[in-house]
């Protein structure tokens, strides 16, 4: 039996004390359902990563923006397009003024971490991708 399966690529910022992981919209595809379980032997092929650490394995089961520290988690959806670029002008410069734009639902925003900046945008701009705020999918037909 086939099914569609749908896994979100990551982005993966870190700076000097948090990592920044942003779910990206993947197109299905279809896979055999015995390739699917266990879970993580999904995520080892899809992916290629050898293990899956707890946050990595949180962005690609939930999907969203995750920042994480150690195990500590947050997990934020958010409803428009991602952007990475470098430079210096932004906005914000740390992890609680990101999470302060996602919960405050600005249209737009930007926030320099270490050399990379993560910009946001609820219209679609040129090199920005859609967040996927639901992490992995599976269609059984």
């Amino acid at each position: 039996m086939y099914v569609r399966v749908s896994i979100p690529e990551l982005i993966e910022i870190r700076n000097d004390t948090h990592r920044v992981l942003v779910s990206l919209s993947q197109p299905l595809r279809v896979v055999e359902l015995r390739e699917l379980l266990p879970v993580t032997a999904l995520l080892t092929k899809v992916t290629g990563l050898e293990e899956c650490d707890f946050a990595k394995c949180y962005a690609y089961l939930y999907g969203g923006l995750v920042v994480s520290r150690g195990r500590e988690v947050v997990r934020r959806e958010v409803e428009g397009y991602i952007g990475l670029s470098r430079g210096t002008e932004c906005q914000g410069s740390s992890i609680i003024e990101l999470i302060s734009f996602i919960d405050r639902g600005l249209p737009e925003w930007c926030v320099k971490l270490g050399e990379v900046r993560l910009s946001f945008s609820k219209s679609k701009k040129e090199g920005y991708r859609w967040v996927d705020n639901i992490g992995i999918r599976v269609l059984v037909y």
